[in-house]
């Protein structure tokens, strides 16, 4: 891992680096985080199934609050990280401004953790997308990344399949989504929500004068009911 982050660190040339798959240790990410914390050409890095422990993600997390080159992250399968490992990098979201899409599946995160995502939603302006599937966070969980988009006007997607949300959780994002205008794409399959809050919020992302005002061509917000 020396030898590769000394690579990137003169790289001109690739963009995307995959670790998937490598079993990865604290040991073996200091060089990598270090040369991320400096900067490289590096705009997209995916790690799935690597085995990173809590010190292994903290310490990755460190790397993302003064990072300027990542702008689509990717960690996943990795639910050896626990809850303090998951919270140093969600936290890490609230000091990141580079970072467009940030996919955090199947690590087993939980409520306390998505509501550490909700507080890094309610600061940051770079997200565009936000991917959280695969999660057991629930409707506690649910309500803490609400509570976050409230104050967030520039996140466009966020997908949440597949995380034990209830009807309470879903209207939490209901009503989320009456104060925040630039969520257009929310995917809430396999949860065991009421059809009838599904269709309200499928109305609301669907309302063309949301989209118009997403998408920067109009000038007033969509009025609220």
């Amino acid at each position: 891992m020396a030898e590769l982050a000394d690579a990137l660190l003169v790289n001109t040339n690739i963009t995307t680096l995959s670790l998937d798959n490598n079993v990865l240790t604290t040991e073996t990410l200091v060089p990598l985080v270090e040369a991320l914390k400096v900067g490289t050409g590096i705009t997209k890095l995916h790690m799935g199934h690597c085995g990173l422990d809590a010190d292994s993600v903290v310490l990755l997390s460190e790397a993302f609050k003064t990072n300027t080159s990542i702008t689509e992250f990717g960690i996943s399968h990795t639910p050896e990280m626990g809850p303090r490992g998951s919270a140093a990098l969600a936290e890490a979201f609230k000091w990141n401004s580079t970072v467009t899409s940030f996919a955090f599946a199947n690590c087993s995160l939980t409520a306390e953790t998505a509501a550490v995502l909700g507080d890094a939603l309610a600061l940051n302006s770079s997200l565009l997308k936000l991917f959280v599937y695969s999660n057991p966070i629930g409707s506690s969980g649910a309500e803490g990344i609400a509570r976050g988009l409230k104050l967030n006007n520039t996140l466009v997607k966020l997908s949440i399949w597949d995380t034990q949300i209830d009807d309470r959780g879903a209207l939490a994002l209901l009503g989320a989504l009456e104060d925040n205008f630039s969520v257009t794409d929310l995917d809430l399959d396999f949860n065991v929500i009421d059809r009838a809050i599904l269709a309200r919020i499928k109305a609301i992302l669907e309302d063309p004068q949301r989209a118009a005002w997403a998408s920067g061509e109009a000038d007033t917000k969509p009025a609220r009911e």
